[in-house]
């Protein structure tokens, strides 16, 4: 149970490590919005960016920028003496129902401060961080490497979730992993995934318009992929996979379309050099979130070639619900929750991660009334299912119960 708020309108707080809004907060824009829709006010500490005045209010929504009394930003930090004493001064000087916590680095500063007031704690783990960080810190200095080490994240993500009155985790494979090391009793811990929206509360989100079906099935194959590029996105194998098709079936032709920016980029362009030169790959670089919905509008495909490992077993990537709702099946490797969602809607091909499997599906994916009728069951679960309207609903009955 929440302490009491008063006869006012309900408040929350949210505490973030990525400065709002931005595109690395839509999972809380997605929240706030959910909240300010049923009635709730919301308070907002965030990372301080350069081009913004500390603090905005607009109607329901307060966003608080946390810096030093210099003016200067401070940067997210478990040990953040700052961090903590803003979190706690805002809980302690106005009536909150409830605190929420997004993602790992401010967990312990944003619990220890809501213990001190009372406030009830929804921690709001958008990855697996023990694991991804596994993957991230490989190419890191020594030292950050050290510090972003699997052990010691996980430490910190296990002690928060022990320590939560609430904790959401964004696929069920995740939530059970927790159960079974034992860390929290399974009904303490929720699924509150990363639908897409159409609408959410305040906030403007872009509208999929379906798609014309496409008769011509002597057209180009056309595949894309928008999203980050790192080495484990597995792009490399898409790419090779795109040249082996081409070169044993020239009658089917098919173009890889890259969206994106990352680390990997370079080597990637390296590597995509001949298919870029044969016609069959493109790399745009990154675009803004309008131009890259009208390449996966265009699409035929849109593929998840990511490398299977503990990290992608317990999460989804935001970009297989984009092409659902697009209506473009899915063609990807077999990571736990994406081969659950994509045989539970039948919208897809999940292939082992091979050149050879990756050919092979394409092959299959040539017939055009195979494609049609994939994406209309995707688009068609995203409407009935996998949308935000689901997963927001879940967050409220989570907030409500720790507040009423």
């Amino acid at each position: 149970m929440g302490r009491a708020t008063g006869t006012g309108t309900p408040h929350l707080v949210f505490v973030l490590q990525h400065p709002y809004p931005s595109a690395r907060a839509v999972r809380i824009v997605k929240m706030v919005g959910s909240a300010v829709a049923a009635g709730y006010r919301a308070t907002i500490l965030t990372p301080a960016p350069q081009d913004r005045n500390p603090s905005q209010v607009n109607g329901p929504i307060n966003v608080v920028a946390v810096r030093d009394r210099h003016g200067r930003g401070i940067h997210p930090s478990p040990f953040s003496g700052r961090w903590y004493r803003d979190i706690r001064d805002t809980l302690a000087h106005q009536s909150i129902a409830c605190l929420v916590v997004s993602d790992l680095r401010l967990s312990f500063p944003g619990i220890r401060a809501a213990r001190s007031s009372g406030t009830p704690v929804i921690l709001d783990l958008g990855e697996n961080f023990a694991a991804a960080t596994k993957i991230w810190a490989r190419h890191d200095p020594p030292l950050k490497r050290f510090l972003r080490s699997g052990p010691h994240v996980g430490m910190l993500e296990r002690w928060a979730v022990r320590h939560a009155d609430t904790v959401q985790v964004v696929v069920e494979e995740r939530r059970q992993s927790m159960v079974d090391r034992g860390w929290r009793h399974r009904r303490h811990i929720s699924v509150v995934s990363n639908y897409p929206a159409v609408r959410v509360g305040h906030t403007k989100q872009r509208v999929p318009i379906a798609r014309t079906p496409k008769a011509d099935q002597h057209e180009p194959l056309r595949m894309v992929y928008v999203g980050l590029v790192t080495e484990d996105r597995g792009l490399d194998t898409a790419v090779s996979a795109v040249r082996e098709f081409n070169r044993r079936a020239p009658q089917s032709r098919a173009i890889l379309t890259i969206v994106g920016d990352g680390p990997h980029l370079n080597a990637l362009k390296e590597h995509a050099a001949p298919a870029i030169q044969e016609g069959v790959c493109r790399l745009l670089g990154w675009l803004h979130q309008d131009q890259a919905d009208e390449y996966i509008r265009a699409a035929h495909i849109g593929i998840i070639p990511h490398w299977v490992n503990a990290f992608t077993n317990t999460t989804v990537p935001n970009k297989l619900f984009d092409y659902m709702s697009f209506g473009l099946p899915i063609l990807a490797s077999p990571m736990v929750p994406v081969k659950r969602i994509v045989q539970d809607a039948g919208c897809g091909l999940i292939y082992d991660g091979s050149v050879q499997s990756l050919v092979d599906s394409l092959r299959t994916l040539t017939d055009h009334r195979l494609r049609e009728a994939m994406g209309s069951r995707g688009r068609a679960a995203v409407a009935e299912s996998y949308n935000w309207g689901v997963a927001g609903k879940v967050f409220l009955n989570n907030v409500r119960s720790l507040t009423q």
